[in-house]
């Protein structure tokens, strides 16, 4: 596949409020210290939509927004936000919605609100980034199971190679409530943002490449960092994210599909 290149990045998860926290932590800095999920208030909401929206989404749109705002190229380009192709990864989407409303169906009045209804879809985060950004141009919102990232990092690198414009990827996953968690092992709530574009930029942070093969997948040293990582499908973001911060030109694996995963070769630009 076509080389693609990185322009921002976003990251929240407990013990990393953004991206600069989290890439001293992954570069051996300073000390993980799993602290509580940061506040989550994405600028870009209007207050009755902050009201309205679930804590997946605000996670989602808080690492799209960092992303954006953390880019170069952003700095240069005002309105840069709705000039990018997006893509939503989630291997589960919003469990805890989704519980509530097969709750309020067990009800004798099945008192399910329209709110529900629409942030139960699996693409609500996707389509309240493009209200709120005035951003038209295509997005996919895609689900792989344990391989989401992976699956998310093909479809932007092929949306913004095919459609020669920057790509947002954001990948994002809650735990579930109490009753789904045999089902579901999400423990921690993780997500991150990529902001690739086909071409090199004065500021890109790294170059990477996409192959797939059957290589083992890639674990961090680091115990406290790898149980983050098994966490949450999104979280296995963490390996591509640590070899950006701290600049080296590597190669490591996601997991994808049964029997087949994503190398991601990653040189740094800067």
């Amino acid at each position: 596949m076509k080389d693609i290149y990185v322009y921002g990045i976003g990251l929240t998860a407990a013990g990393m409020s953004t991206w600069v926290e989290g890439a001293a932590i992954l570069r051996g800095d300073r000390f993980y210290d799993k602290t509580e999920l940061p506040d989550l208030t994405p600028q870009l909401l209007r207050p009755d939509e902050k009201l309205r929206t679930t804590a997946l989404i605000k996670l989602a749109l808080h690492v799209a927004e960092q992303a954006t705002d953390n880019s170069a190229i952003s700095a240069e380009n005002p309105g840069f936000a709705k000039n990018l192709c997006s893509v939503f990864a989630s291997s589960e989407g919003d469990m805890v919605i989704v519980d509530k409303i097969c709750d309020a169906l067990t009800m004798a009045d099945r008192p399910i609100s329209p709110n529900q209804i629409h942030n139960c879809a699996h693409n609500a985060p996707a389509a309240y980034w493009s209200i709120a950004t005035c951003n038209h141009l295509a997005s996919v919102s895609l689900s792989s199971g344990p391989g989401s990232y992976a699956g998310g990092l093909l479809e932007a690198a092929g949306l913004s190679t095919v459609e020669k414009c920057p790509t947002l990827l954001v990948s994002y996953d809650w735990p579930p409530p109490e009753a789904l968690k045999p089902l579901i092992p999400i423990q921690e709530a993780f997500g991150s943002a990529l902001i690739v574009g086909s071409e090199p930029r004065k500021h890109s942070l790294a170059k990477i490449q996409l192959a797939l093969g059957s290589e083992e997948e890639t674990t961090l040293d680091d115990s406290a960092l790898e149980t983050l990582r098994l966490s949450n499908p999104a979280a296995r973001a963490l390996t591509v994210l640590k070899v950006i911060a701290c600049k080296q030109a590597r190669t490591v694996v996601l997991p994808y599909l049964e029997g087949q995963n994503l190398s991601v070769t990653c040189t740094p630009c800067l």
